[in-house]
């Protein structure tokens, strides 16, 4: 990149998109008085931009948005292997694809922090941080393989508040299991560390939960307590509970279950009331145990 390309990076206003009607100019306004010279080993730079509009994708499709708005700080750095951005903003309206995370955005400002990085068409979000105030906080990160794989996807802390949180981050996720026009309220906290050959470990708790779907797959009142999973070992027994819950329109009464997990279970549905103790142990040269103690109330 010729000097005087990398001078233009220090203050430009750029026309990156234009709106659905093709007729509106959305811009990039970026302020980097910290530029460097550009080398062929690359080039560093850093300062504040703003977004008005702005449109974005990559080219494999994990990375997207339209109509964003907002403003922010960032700091890039291509000169010493892969190519690494720093980035802490406000954004606002317009939609957002972080791989399987999609965002549709609310008119206030929300909070987007990440660290990234790129190299041979591989892609790594090792800090990702959103924090919309009234809908979903998280802390995690997410890497993808040169073919646009998802190879990691790893929530440290993320607290739902619904329906909001479903209303503008889960409503394309769900869609995906089948789950439409979901009716969701409470609270939700979790951890999620998700790899290519499948899940690591998950957890969640909440005091209060309800939900269901239109088409009456899954409904679930008042679902308190949590569920806490990993593959590398047992976990900590923890209480799920609920007063009614319904698979596929099959009803089950209010219970409280104790869970002792070290094997992801598919579903467990029980009819009626009373006490009753499930135990499963496959076989053990696949090193998997699992016992499921439930007390019907």
């Amino acid at each position: 990149m010729p000097y005087g390309a990398a001078s233009a990076v220090r203050r430009a206003r750029v026309a990156v998109s234009r709106d659905r009607s093709g007729s509106t100019p959305t811009t990039l306004n970026v302020d980097a008085p910290s530029a460097a010279p550009a080398s062929r080993a690359g080039i560093q730079s850093s300062g504040r931009f703003t977004l008005d509009g702005v449109g974005f994708d990559t080219p494999a499709g994990t990375l997207a948005g339209q109509g964003l708005g907002g403003t922010g700080r960032f700091n890039l750095d291509t000169t010493d292997g892969p190519a690494r951005i720093d980035l802490d903003a406000s954004v606002s309206g317009g939609e957002l694809l972080l791989g399987p995370l999609y965002a549709k955005l609310p008119d206030h400002a929300v909070q987007l922090g990440l660290r990234a990085s790129a190299q041979a068409g591989a892609f790594e979000l090792s800090r990702l941080r959103i924090n919309d105030a009234d809908a979903l906080q998280l802390d995690g990160a997410l890497a993808f393989d040169a073919k646009g794989d998802l190879k990691t996807l790893k929530l440290d802390r993320l607290h739902a508040s619904f329906p909001a949180a479903y209303d503008r981050y889960g409503r394309a996720w769900l869609n995906t299991m089948g789950l439409q026009d979901m009716r969701m309220a409470g609270q939700l906290n979790g951890s999620l560390d998700l790899r290519s050959d499948g899940p690591r470990s998950f957890a969640f708790s909440t005091d209060r939960l309800d939900m269901a779907d239109a088409a009456g797959r899954l409904a679930v009142e008042n679902l308190h307590g949590g569920l806490d999973w990993s593959s590398q070992g047992d976990r900590p027994a923890t209480t799920l509970g609920w007063h009614s819950l319904q698979f596929y329109r099959v009803a089950n009464g209010a219970a409280r279950q104790v869970v002792c997990v070290s094997a992801p279970v598919a579903a467990v549905v029980a009819v009626g009331h009373g006490r009753s103790s499930i135990m499963a142990r496959p076989p053990r040269r696949r090193g998997i145990s699992r016992r499921l103690d439930r007390l019907f109330t």
